[in-house]
């Protein structure tokens, strides 16, 4: 949760647990994309292996935050390397 609050910039109130998590990655005004938002999630494996259920939940987040951007004509795409 720290490396997407550092990287994606979220607010001084990101509460660093996963319904925080949900919250921000559906907000994401502080970005000011008119493109869509790319998120590129690398090393992910490492995350996968150390904490499988976190990884499970965390996915699960990323999947609704990519189809609430969809839902707003809008996109969200996540390229794990």
């Amino acid at each position: 949760m720290r490396e997407f609050s550092e990287v994606l910039g979220f607010p001084s109130y990101f509460g660093f647990n996963w319904n925080a998590l949900s919250d921000c990655l559906t907000d994401l005004s502080w970005l000011e994309a008119t493109n869509g938002f790319l998120i590129i999630y690398q090393n992910s494996h490492v995350f996968r292996n150390a904490c499988p259920e976190d990884w499970t939940i965390s996915n699960e987040i990323l999947l609704d935050a990519v189809d609430y951007w969809h839902e707003q004509d809008n996109f969200m795409t996540i390229l794990f390397v």
